[in-house]
């Protein structure tokens, strides 16, 4: 009987090849889609709990209140502050440290110069407080040594190829680190995103770092601390910032501490960390969440009325097998056997799906995702297989099996009205959801299509950067090099340089500016651009009153260019240039006014900005190709930085 059951619904669905292909194919790809969201949506939700400890670990970040309306937040503190945690705070058992470099690591691999951009220094216990893979060596053999690295597989594979990374040499400066662990690749969903651990004792072996680092106003350090279960963080933050005012001996603090948990940095956090992935918004992610959940569900409510519709077409084939002998229950197994076999296919090739498509997603969101031993994946693609063949296995096998032969012959409807209301309802739901997904998509193509067309204040065609890094012997000397070695190129049109890059410049700066009626108990944040001589020709950037700097004038090496929103919030008197100005120590004044220009996201409001040239500070370097020739200035730049590397490291 099962043989025959089978038979009929192969055959069933072979005849109506464009029905099972839209039906079925409409299924397997929302579920589909639905798993994809959900995976990228799980992710971004649970950073970092993987780790024994995460529910007690916890980030000091640092909020400095500069003037009445703005403070600057750190995800950062002083290099002393945590060896004081232990004997004053009670309630913390474990501080660890993290320090990130500025930019780019410089680094020697077989005599080949790299730059590392996932680098990062840390503490001897930072593997006792944060859990970590390692697949060759161990914890105690990457303390032993204060020149001792640990690298992931990925970086060992790129750096060392099929070699046995453990022992080799990776050489910065006169500094010989040595691979003696390999770890595991770091889950996608984690903050630390760094394939080169090394050990902070590395760096202040260096007395010039150490003295730095020893100040109590240089916040470079990310600290970690492990609590006691089920601490007040709110009360231990104030602990924390009452511990800082007294060890840097501040009588009138702007200075607060918090305890940030650290399965919420990335959620939502207002506060940019070096080596960090950007935090992710909670609204957007609740957003798609909803919107994998509507398209799951039209998709199984189309799946539903096709099932329905084509069963209600079925209705001579029941009359005549019920005219012959069959019974209501043979019926009733059949159809609902038919309905689980086009949901498991669905499944089926919603797994097919899936799998593709997962490279497409990890591409697009630069993440890594795993299907096996996540049990959502499963509960999405079960549940919504279980939940296809409950609605058009059984209601339909009911409908049609109680059909009774000599109403169908006298043309009776099937079902009747509720029959048909029940499907009407279910495709006005249907098409009010994906009207409101097309609006809602409509209105996000109009807004991304606004964002790319937006004038920025700046013409940044054709042009591509790359950063020196700050660690390099004679950078200055190496930049003015490449860029005079640049000038000599027929596919490169202008080179140029500037502190950092002009589509996200986060430098800035308060407590040093002084101008003609400046309020004394004001002291504004301003973003500081050092800039050089050919940078508004090479940007086409607008003033609006003034001149640029001149490379031939000393004296502009004192002088600076201010923003019309600085000009404004300042409230500096005309006529504006030729005012004196004091930035940095350096009393020049301002020779122009700059028009307002996006250096930050543009979601961002344009805040104050200084610009000031200096040479010495200047490390992003700047290239304009000519038409069609950016893949060749690309090879050409790589070429010149890898040769001038190679000389000075």
């Amino acid at each position: 009987m099962l043989r025959n059951y089978l038979k009929i619904a192969f055959r069933s669905l072979f005849k109506n090849r464009t029905y099972t292909f839209i039906n079925i194919g409409g299924l397997a790809l929302g579920m589909a889609v639905a798993v994809l969201i959900t995976l990228w949506v799980q992710n971004e939700l649970n950073y970092d709990g993987y780790h024994r400890q995460a529910k007690d670990i916890y980030r000091v970040n640092t909020h400095l209140k500069v003037n009445e309306t703005e403070a600057w937040h750190w995800a950062a503190t002083p290099l002393k502050f945590a060896d004081a945690f232990k004997e004053n705070i009670p309630e913390i058992k474990e501080a660890t440290r993290l320090y990130v470099p500025w930019n780019e690591f410089s680094l020697t691999v077989n005599n080949e110069a790299l730059t590392e951009d996932k680098m990062g220094f840390i503490d001897k216990n930072w593997f006792q407080v944060f859990d970590y893979q390692f697949i060759k060596g161990s914890y105690k053999d990457f303390i032993q040594d204060k020149n001792n690295i640990a690298i992931t597989e990925s970086r060992a594979t790129k750096f060392f190829g099929k070699q046995n990374p453990i022992g080799k040499i990776i050489k910065h400066d006169s500094l010989n680190f040595v691979v003696v662990a390999i770890l595991k690749d770091l889950p996608s969903n984690s903050v630390f995103r760094f394939e080169v651990l090394a050990q902070n004792g590395a760096r202040l072996a260096n007395p010039k770092e150490l003295a730095n680092d020893l100040q109590w106003s240089n916040f470079n350090y990310q600290t970690f601390v492990v609590c006691n279960n089920g601490i007040d963080a709110k009360a231990v933050s104030a602990k924390l910032t009452n511990l800082l005012i007294k060890l840097r001996a501040e009588e009138d603090s702007k200075t607060t501490l918090e305890l940030e948990p650290l399965t919420a940095i990335h959620l939502g956090t207002s506060i940019k960390a070096e080596g960090m992935p950007l935090a992710a918004d909670k609204t957007i992610l609740s957003i798609f969440g909803l919107v994998a959940f509507f398209i799951l569900l039209v998709a199984c409510i189309n799946y539903v009325n096709l099932s329905t519709a084509k069963a209600s077409q079925r209705t001579k084939e029941v009359s005549v097998k019920k005219i012959i002998g069959a019974t209501n229950g043979s019926l009733f197994n059949q159809f609902f056997l038919e309905s689980i076999i086009t949901s498991l296919i669905a499944a089926a090739l919603a797994i097919v799906l899936i799998i593709n498509g997962l490279t497409l997603l990890e591409n697009l969101v630069d993440n890594r995702f795993s299907l096996t031993g996540n049990p959502v994946v499963w509960i999405i693609l079960s549940g919504t297989t279980l939940f296809s063949i409950v609605l058009t296995g059984i209601y339909p096998s009911v409908l049609l099996s109680s059909l009774q032969p000599l109403k169908l012959l006298k043309g009776i409807n099937v079902g009747g009205s509720k029959n048909a209301s029940f499907r009407k309802g279910l495709v006005v739901f249907q098409f009010t959801f994906t009207i409101v997904l097309l609006i809602g998509t409509f209105l996000i193509f109009k807004q991304l299509q606004f964002i790319q067309n937006k004038k920025l204040g700046y013409d940044k065609s054709h042009v591509f950067t790359f950063a020196i890094p700050w660690n390099v012997k004679d950078a200055k000397v190496v930049r003015q090099t490449m860029m005079q070695q640049f000038d000599t190129e027929s596919s490169i049109k202008a080179v140029t340089s500037a502190n950092e890059n002009i589509v996200d410049m986060r430098s800035t700066h308060s407590g040093s500016l002084n101008w003609k009626g400046k309020d004394p108990k004001t002291e504004p944040r301003v973003g500081q651009f050092c800039v050089s001589a050919n940078f508004k020709d090479f940007f086409d950037l607008k003033l609006s009153d003034g001149r640029w700097f001149d490379k031939a004038n000393a004296g502009d090496d004192n002088n600076v260019i201010l923003n019309e929103t600085a000009i404004k919030e300042f409230n500096i008197p005309k006529p504006v240039v030729g005012q004196q100005f004091e930035f940095h120590g350096k009393k020049g004044q301002i020779i122009g006014i700059a028009k307002d220009f996006h250096f930050r996201s543009p979601k961002e409001k344009i805040m104050p900005l200084v610009l000031y040239t200096n040479s010495g500070w200047q490390s992003t370097v700047f290239v304009k190709t000519s038409p069609n020739q950016l893949q060749k200035s690309i090879a050409i730049a790589e070429k010149t930085v890898s040769v001038n590397y190679r000389l000075v490291i």
